[in-house]
């Protein structure tokens, strides 16, 4: 069940203006972070931001930006189009070891659409199918891991390009990095700590803060509480609980809110004319001013349309 706010998030209504004394944490991610297959409540962000103000009294936002299926490409093109603006003081991008990859696999047998849904597919061209593209997906995650491979310098640099816009907000990043255990047997021996390391690396080098996943999930005995189904790898409710609870271990607000350190919004101004061409634009914005009052925002990354009505 899924309902999107005014910015097209999971999430609830957001006013683009900070309140005063508020702080903003700004949540970038895939489906890992969107909560897939769960209610928005039970996704980390909305658990972390409970979990916080449960201690600072409301004093925290988390506004939930991630979508299924984004790669760090697309999630540093949601920033530069909607973060900015927002003034996040907190950044948080969750990743997995697929992120790596920035790819998916499409499966080698053109199946009918019909003919998919039938047992006897699924358990003869369909179970092969899934094994071959489970193999390639592995392989390839393995050689990405490899020394300084393409996939690793690629993934670095647009970390290191979101890294400098949040920093030059005055905001600071955080990346969160979620465990990828095989569904059908996840209390097999990890099949990643080499993944783990180069973040840890990563992080260290370009100054973020580092949130691993891997040592709390590890503390679960029977990590099958940690996944969806046999099926499906992303993260259960217990999965979102526990990174929430280590969201709130490693991130101290405590300086922030009572210094009143808060990022201010900076809002720039330019008046265009028809067909001019302005350096830099990542959001196209066209104000009405007939009987519909809305700002709509052309996505680089083909969304579609978002809309942002007006008050008055």
């Amino acid at each position: 069940h899924v309902i999107l706010n005014n910015f097209g998030y999971r999430d609830d209504n957001v006013e683009i203006e900070k309140k005063e004394g508020i702080l903003r944490v700004y949540s970038l991610g895939d489906s890992y972070t969107y909560g897939w297959y769960l209610d928005p409540k039970s996704a980390y962000p909305d658990v972390f931001e409970k979990l916080i103000n449960g201690k600072h009294q409301s004093k925290v936002e988390v506004i939930n930006a991630s979508q299924p299926g984004f790669s760090i490409k697309e999630s540093l093109e949601r920033f530069e189009n909607d973060g900015l603006l927002l003034g996040p003081d907190i950044v948080t991008l969750g990743i997995n070891i697929f992120d790596l990859l920035d790819k998916e696999f499409k499966p080698a047998v053109n199946k009918s659409s019909i003919f998919s849904y039938f047992k006897i597919y699924q358990l003869t061209f369909g179970n092969a199918d899934r094994k071959r593209v489970e193999k390639a997906t592995e392989e390839e995650i393995r050689r990405s891991l490899e020394g300084n491979s393409e996939q690793l310098q690629k993934f670095r640099n647009k970390v290191s390009r979101l890294n400098g816009l949040v920093k030059r907000t005055g905001a600071k990043l955080v990346l969160i990095v979620f465990p990828d255990f095989n569904p059908s047997n996840p209390n097999e021996t990890y099949r990643f700590y080499k993944f783990h390391e180069k973040m840890k690396k990563l992080t260290a080098d370009e100054n973020i803060l580092l949130v691993d996943l891997l040592d709390s999930f590890n503390k679960v005995n029977d990590k099958k509480e940690l996944v969806l189904n046999p099926l499906d790898s992303h993260p259960s409710v217990l999965a979102h609980k526990l990174a929430a609870q280590e969201l709130k271990r490693k991130i101290d607000f405590n300086e922030s809110i009572s210094s009143g350190k808060i990022v201010k919004q900076q809002f720039a101004e330019k008046e265009i004319g028809l067909g001019e061409n302005l350096e830099n634009l990542h959001s196209i914005v066209q104000i009405f001013t007939g009987e519909e009052r809305a700002a709509h925002f052309n996505r680089e990354f083909e969304l579609g349309i978002q809309k942002i009505p007006f008050k008055d």
